[in-house]
């Protein structure tokens, strides 16, 4: 299993420390987070899949990887075993971190361990389209709040997980709304 090979990993890493950095791949102190999106304007292009499949890779790798599903079609959530309709109730998608409300929750609150072992995911469902809708009346209101501008806000969210992984995978719509902004932003 892949819990096998990583304990491989430590045990050879324990014989071998200076080559440790080769057997346990992960993100050295002082070093950012890595954020990856696969973007494009176009729809059947590839991204959701491009993106799983990098995910398991450098899990596979051994780095910590976090998912973040930004595409209301909610393929890649899909894809990991989530129905995006049934399984996911209100506030329980990436909007829940960057909403513009007094609803927010910490982005920590809906990670979900995937069935892949180094792979967590931030689901996502049609409430995402809420940021759509949202920002512009945010960007035209008088009032703000501590969370920046639109764009900034994912990478606001994703600085406060920024311990607990390496390299965060950003699957987008195909489309270049706020969403998509925000996503190029953060990587």
């Amino acid at each position: 299993t892949i819990e096998q090979v990583k304990e491989l990993r430590r045990f050879l890493a324990e014989l071998r420390p200076d080559e440790a950095g080769e057997l346990l791949p992960h993100r050295r102190k002082g070093e950012k987070l890595q954020v990856i999106a696969t973007a494009n304007f176009k729809g059947g292009s590839s991204k959701t899949t491009t993106s799983i499949h990098l995910a398991h890779f450098l899990g596979l790798q051994g780095y910590r990887v976090l998912c973040l599903d930004l595409d209301p079609q909610a393929s890649m959530t899909a894809l990991f075993g989530i129905q995006p309709e049934f399984d996911l109730g209100e506030n329980q998608t990436a909007y829940a971190d960057i909403r513009y409300d007094n609803e927010r929750r910490p982005l920590a609150e809906v990670i979900r361990p995937t069935y892949f072992p180094g792979v967590d995911l931030v689901p996502d469902n049609l409430e995402l389209m809420d940021f759509e809708f949202d920002t512009p009346s945010y960007l035209t209101s008088k009032t703000r709040d501590d969370l920046g501008l639109f764009f900034e806000r994912l990478s606001s969210a994703l600085a406060r997980v920024d311990d607990r992984y390496d390299i965060v995978i950003i699957d987008t719509p195909p489309s270049l709304g706020y969403s998509t902004l925000a996503a190029l932003y953060a990587a």
